[in-house]
Formats: C-alpha cells, structure tokens, sequence
C-alpha cells in the first residue's frame, strides 16, 4: 500500500501517526529520538509543515539518512482485510493479535525467505518490509 515516498509524505505520515496512532512516542520508538525526528514532532506542534518537510529533506539529502520508503526501498502490506476474513478484528489490533493471523505470518515468513527484513506494525495495522 505504501512504497517510494516524497519527504512530504513522509512528513505527512509521522503526523497522522503523531496525532492517531500514539503521540509524540508513536514516532520515536519508530525512528528514535534523533535530531530530524524531534525537528518533524516540533514542528507539528507548531504547525508548521515546511519545516517538518524541510527535516526529512535534511535527513536525506545531508545526512544520508532516511527510511527505506525514502530510498525507494521498502513496502508497506495492509493487512486489514485479512485478520478481519479470518474472523479476528483489524480495527485496533496489537502486533501480538497481529502476528497470530495466518496472512501476516505468511508475509513475514515469506519476506525473510528472500532475505528482507520485516516489521509488524500496530498503526494502520500493516507490514513494513524493508528490502536490501
């Protein structure tokens, strides 16, 4: 559902996941406590979204940092449709209720098979799978 991202999009996603999946701490215990994250977390609560962009940009292009999305290198899988078909409850899933449906199994399963790594992910429940 997710693949290569501008640095707005990205941007954009650490905010909904700021203000709906879990706060400040949703974002650092994703991409930690760095310098560019604790920039984007200020500036949304300052609202400003220039400089939120302007910190992944950085990250990026000086820093030589960024996520796998950024380096066109990583996918995300929705998994929602899935855990609901084989009767559990997407809405609100934790990684533990996650990882005991048959469909998120099989992906990560399948994502270390060929060498990937993936993340199990509660918000928006979804796997993240970086690629090498």
């Amino acid at each position: 559902t997710s693949t290569a991202r501008t640095y707005e999009k990205q941007a954009e996603l650490m905010w909904d996941k700021i203000k709906n999946g879990g706060g400040d701490s949703a974002v650092y215990s994703l991409y930690g406590n760095k310098e560019w994250t604790r920039a984007v977390v200020n500036a949304y609560h300052a609202g400003n979204k220039d400089a939120a962009v302007a910190a992944v940009k950085k990250r990026v292009e000086v820093d030589g940092g960024g996520s796998a999305h950024l380096k066109g290198k990583g996918v995300d899988v929705h998994t929602w449709s899935h855990i609901d078909a084989e009767g559990g409850t997407s809405s609100g899933a934790s990684v533990a209720q996650m990882n005991n449906s048959k469909f998120v199994q099989a992906i990560v399963a399948a994502a270390k098979e060929v060498g990937a790594s993936p993340v199990v992910e509660a918000y928006q429940q979804h796997v993240h799978i970086t690629i090498f």
